[in-house]
């Protein structure tokens, strides 16, 4: 199963002052010593004095990626602005974390958007971090144009996110007893996707009826 750098910072967020404070940072991992010491400074906290200082941004703080994602992704990035970007949604984004690939994954997404014929930009957004100015939070932003979101939302999750959820549920489902597993309502275990599709096309089919359009044959 792949490390979730999100839920760990979901985790660090819940806990106490002192709960945090009683972490040993020595023995977290560097991704997680890096989300320990964002969780400090937000909260306007020290460490022990034996923890060790937060690394210096330097070349390091990129992630660790292979030569042809990084060549691709500044060539994309140089390239001319498209019109709509100013107007643009954000479909997805990738934090940066030091020593995570974030470009590649970023890159797989905007190459599933563009195998499906739907414009995208990819952009690297930087924002300061005002508990702790030297320390800022970068991430990967692919870009879409407003009325394309919902389409570039299921292209995501058909090609890129459902496919990293396969591990999740294999886990899941083993964690079940004979009983259990054979006990499971498949009808219940789906209702909430269904009733998305569903409250998707009768909202699509009411704009239609508004505006005197009939609807798609493919809905």
């Amino acid at each position: 199963m792949q490390f979730d750098p999100e839920k760990l910072r979901e985790h660090y967020a819940s806990l106490s002052d002192e709960a945090l404070l009683d972490l040993d940072r020595k023995e977290l991992v560097e991704v997680a010593q890096t989300l320990y010491d964002q969780e400090l400074a937000s909260r306007g906290l020290e460490g022990t004095e034996d923890a060790e200082e937060p690394d210096e941004p330097d070349e390091l703080d990129e992630p660790v990626i292979a030569p042809r994602n990084r060549q691709d992704f500044e060539r994309k990035d140089s390239e001319a602005k498209p019109p709509w970007l100013e107007e643009a949604t954000v479909a997805t984004s990738f934090r940066k974390f030091r020593g995570l690939d974030s470009v590649g994954p970023a890159e797989d997404a905007r190459d599933a958007l563009e195998n499906a014929g739907i414009p995208c930009c990819l952009e690297l957004y930087t924002e300061a971090v005002p508990a702790a100015p030297a320390q800022q939070q970068e991430e990967y932003r692919l870009m879409v144009p407003g009325h394309l979101i919902l389409q570039a939302v299921s292209v995501l999750d058909k090609e890129v996110f459902n496919p990293q959820n396969d591990d999740r549920l294999s886990t899941y489902f083993e964690t079940l007893s004979d009983d259990e597993l054979r006990e499971l309502d498949t009808e219940i275990l789906v209702a909430g996707w269904l009733d998305r599709i569903d409250r998707l096309k009768k909202a699509y089919r009411k704009e239609l009826a508004q505006r005197g359009l009939k609807p798609s044959p493919k809905l």
